[in-house]
């Protein structure tokens, strides 16, 4: 199984757009990047757009405040980000994951230039330390056809927003779980991906087992709150997804070494 799981021991620490406390650098920064390198987290994620003149920048927003978009803009265009660093290109974080030897799961926002994010990573950091994202499944099909060395994780919800910000969305996750439906696990398989990456709430204990059952591990997004990382660890989750790497590092000692092993690769 590939660095994506953290099977055998704690959770993987996937530090969402850096490590960005509020008193710290803006989220999706080279210095949130840096922090989170800093504490000890195990992934750096951020989030893939492209300008109007092609230059492939980190940040989560399609638009502004002032509702400028992305797309729209070039690059020297881009207003800076809260804290006065500019929004990074991602061949500087990827220079700065080479220097330090971080892992990077950037996350594409949107398809249709996936050979330009696999060549400007691959000429400036190892490829082996990379993995890429997507809730877009043909974007993880075409990194797969491009590249099938690079680990790919499927962003899965598989629900609607509206169900998953409604109190319906408890009793949906336990009529899947007995109806034995996960189609997360369907979809990963079908565009080839390494792992799969859900909404916390829906890597229940059935799910993650029957993902490591067919080969998957399972990311859980997005995870502030320690006694939900410690239920998550115990039920065998592969990686934390969380704006907090600070208290997911910390509950490390007191996580439980039980998750199930994985059929050989």
């Amino acid at each position: 199984m590939s660095w994506t799981s953290g099977i055998g021991s704690s959770p993987l620490v996937v530090a969402h757009r850096g490590y960005h406390p509020v008193d710290g650098p803006s989220e999706n920064s080279l210095g949130a990047f840096q922090a989170a390198i800093d504490i000890g987290a195990d992934v750096v994620e951020s989030d893939i757009r492209r300008t109007k003149d092609g230059v492939l920048v980190l940040h989560h927003d399609a638009e502004f405040a002032d509702g400028r978009t992305i797309a729209d803009l070039t690059y020297a265009e881009l207003p800076l980000l809260p804290d006065g660093q500019r929004v990074p290109r991602l061949t500087e974080a990827a220079d700065l994951m080479r220097r330090t030897g971080a892992r990077f799961a950037p996350e594409l926002k949107e398809g249709g230039y996936e050979r330009q994010v696999v060549t400007e990573l691959a000429a400036h950091m190892p490829l082996s330390q990379v993995e890429l994202i997507s809730f877009d499944r043909t974007a993880i099909k075409e990194v797969e056809s491009i590249d099938p060395s690079i680990v790919t994780g499927l962003l899965e919800p598989h629900l609607p927003v509206w169900l998953r910000d409604s109190a319906l969305y408890p009793a949906a996750l336990w009529v899947m779980d007995k109806l034995n439906w996960h189609p997360s696990l369907s979809a990963a398989a079908k565009v080839g991906a390494d792992y799969v990456s859900v909404e916390h709430r829906m890597a229940s204990e059935k799910f993650i087992a029957e993902a490591h059952e067919r080969g998957f591990a399972v990311h859980a997004w997005t995870v502030d709150d320690p006694v939900r990382m410690a239920e998550l660890s115990n039920d065998g989750v592969d990686a934390l997804v969380t704006n907090r790497s600070d208290l997911a590092l910390g509950t490390r000692p007191q996580q439980l070494a039980t998750a199930p092993a994985l059929p050989a690769a």
